[in-house]
């Protein structure tokens, strides 16, 4: 056998062959973390008014409230017979209605409130001459409860403010004596009278 011979030169690449078959993919990875929130966003402008609701059913009336009641007080006091009544002097009386709240003895001059009260008190003097009375509460002249009255009678009314117990009086303050006639003209009538009523 002789000797081997040198080696020859590489020969040129071969042509690439195919790509192999793609690999089965690998499993998802673990969620990240949240983030943080965002800070908030401005308020937002306010919306327009809602129409307005039915109104409501009225609900059940309440319960009458007890009645008020005022204190009875009421008198007709007057005169039938003549009489004469000296100046200063405070006319009697000999006759009366029925009385309430209101004390008189007959043939006594004193007229009695017996309940503090508003009073519409109103008086007359049958006829005579150059008459001048007045009402007196507790023995003091009353102004806007004098009368006076020429070849006449003479009489007024006024609303006083009375407390329980105060006294009124129909004064001759015509400075002279004074005769209350019964008669008059042939015709008997009253001379003198005063009622009290209680108005509240």
């Amino acid at each position: 056998m002789g000797y081997r011979g040198s080696t020859g030169s590489t020969g040129a690449d071969g042509i690439n062959g195919t790509n192999g078959i793609d690999g089965t993919n690998g499993t998802n990875g673990t969620n990240g973390t949240n983030g943080t929130n965002g800070a908030a966003g401005a308020t937002g402008a306010t919306g327009a008014a809602g129409a307005a609701g039915t109104n409501g059913t009225n609900g059940a009336a309440g319960a009458t409230g007890a009645t008020g009641s005022v204190a009875s007080g009421f008198g007709y006091i007057y005169q039938g017979a003549s009489q004469n009544v000296a100046s200063n002097a405070a006319v009697t009386f000999d006759s009366q209605s029925p009385l309430s709240g209101v004390a008189h003895t007959l043939g006594a001059a004193s007229i009695t409130v017996t309940a503090a009260g508003t009073y519409v008190v109103d008086w007359k003097v049958g006829w005579g001459y150059n008459q001048h009375y007045c009402l007196t509460v507790n023995a003091v002249r009353n102004a806007s409860a004098c009368a006076y009255g020429d070849n006449g009678a003479g009489g007024t009314s006024v609303i006083l403010t009375l407390a329980a117990s105060d006294v009124l009086r129909l004064v001759n303050q015509n400075g002279g004596a004074e005769t209350l006639n019964a008669t008059f003209n042939g015709i008997a009538s009253v001379v003198a009278a005063v009622r009290v009523i209680r108005i509240q």
